[in-house]
């Protein structure tokens, strides 16, 4: 089942009201929302520039062990 978008949709009568209710909306977002926006914007970017999302990073861990 997929997931319905909701969309709103605001005309204003200049780019000066139309910036002021954008600073308004991002400033009373919560601190989840904002994340959420980042994390969409970057993997919008990554798919558009390498054609897929990043998967898990590799990570490798050198230790030494004890001879004896």
């Amino acid at each position: 089942m997929e997931k319905k978008r909701e969309f709103v949709v605001q005309k204003f009568k200049s780019f000066e009201e139309a910036d002021k209710a954008d600073k308004l909306m991002r400033k009373n977002m919560s601190m989840d929302e904002r994340m959420n926006v980042m994390l969409k914007l970057r993997n919008f970017l990554l798919e558009f520039k390498y054609g897929t999302t990043e998967g898990f990073q590799r990570v490798y861990s050198v230790t030494k062990r004890k001879r004896g």
